[in-house]
Parts: C-alpha cells; structure tokens; sequence
C-alpha cells in the first residue's frame, strides 16, 4: 500500500520548490529456513527444502523523502533533486549465510538510507 504526498511552491517568477514524501507499507517476503545442525556441519546455509517459503519476515515501514528546486528557461526546464531513499532505516533482509566468525547460521540484515543528488534537463 502506498501514500504519496507533496507540496510545490512558486519562488520568483520561474523557480518551483517542491518537498514530497512517500510511504510504503509492504508485508514481509517469505523465505525458506534452514536445516540448522546440517548447515553449522557443513559451514553453508543448507535450507529445508520440506518447508519452502513457510517462514516470513517481518512486515515494514519505507518512507522515501525528496526535495526539487524547478528552473523553467524559455527553451528547456532544469531541476535540482535531493532524495532519501529508506529514511527511517527499514531493515532489509538478504539470504541466509554461514558466519565464519560466530560459527552460526544467520540471515543478512541491512538497515542504511539511499540519499541521491541530482540534476535533470527537460526539453
């Protein structure tokens, strides 16, 4: 389920600042759990293929940020964006994978923002 929201502001005569935000309310992927005493043997992830897709992940949260500043010249128009992906850190969970370090079968999860800058022309 997705909400999106924005407002723009006219600044000078041919200037728009715009502030828009997106929030996404996705449930949780499912995935296939390990067979944990064969995977810590064999030091792999060994899943258990008698129970595929049965278990899920958590559902979340993304909320994506963006800020434009709009430049309409007689020709063409240029923008400035600013945009942050994942603001509120959402984890994103990966496959499962043998620790070499902890000796454990665990499941990559990575929680990090995606800013991007940029500039775009519109003829």
């Amino acid at each position: 389920m997705n909400l999106l929201a924005g407002k723009e502001w006219m600044i000078k005569n041919k200037h728009i600042l715009g502030v828009s935000a997106k929030v996404t309310y996705m449930g949780g992927l499912r995935y296939t759990p390990a067979l944990y005493e064969e995977s810590i043997a064999a030091r792999m992830y060994k899943p258990d293929d008698s129970q595929s897709f049965t278990s899920q992940f958590p559902s979340s949260t993304g909320v994506d940020l963006s800020i434009t500043y709009r430049v309409n010249k007689k020709r063409y128009t240029g923008m400035w964006y600013f945009m942050i992906k994942n603001a509120l850190l959402q984890p994103d969970y990966g496959d499962h994978f043998y620790d070499f370090i902890s000796k454990d079968v665990i499941i990559d999860e990575m929680k990090m923002p995606f800013p991007s800058l940029g500039y775009k022309i519109e003829f």
